[in-house]
Order: structure tokens, then sequence, then C-alpha cells
């Protein structure tokens, strides 16, 4: 019992008192939410910067796979062309 009385006392010396205007309660709301750190989700800029990032990744791993395609056919193909008799 004694336990629970002090937890009930410091609970309520934070408490701040309410305010007569709502604009004020509104705006207390919001610097409590800003303060806490807590995020819902990324903006839009964090979701445009993050999808070029990635275009460009899937570009340059295009690109890399392209180019070693093609090495290998030319590869194959200088392959043939030594196998060949008579040449």
């Amino acid at each position: 019992m004694l336990g629970q009385h002090l937890i009930h006392e410091t609970t309520c010396k934070n408490v701040k008192p309410a305010f007569d205007q709502p604009i004020l309660r509104v705006a207390t709301i919001l610097q409590a939410r800003q303060t806490t750190g807590s995020q819902q989700g990324f903006t839009l800029v964090e979701l445009m910067v993050s999808m070029t990032i990635g275009l460009v990744l899937l570009l340059a791993i295009g690109t890399v796979f392209t180019s070693s395609r093609q090495v290998s056919r030319v590869q194959e193909d200088n392959a043939r062309i030594q196998e060949q008799p008579g040449r």
C-alpha cells in the first residue's frame, strides 16, 4: 500500500495542469510527440531518395551482367574458331 501511494504521488507531480485554451493543448501534444522521437513512417523525400539509389544500383548490376554476357559470347566464338580443323 505504501509503495502504491508513493508511485501515485510521484506520477501526479509530473502531470502538468491543463491549459484553458485548446490551441495550447494541441501545441503541447505536438511538442510531446516531437520530443519522444516516435516516427510513424518515411517521408516522401526519403522514399524518393531510396528509390533513386535502388534504380542506380539496378542499372549498374544490369550493365555488368550485359557486358559479362557479351564477353562470354566472344570467348565462345573464339574457342569455336580455334577448334575448327583446317584453318
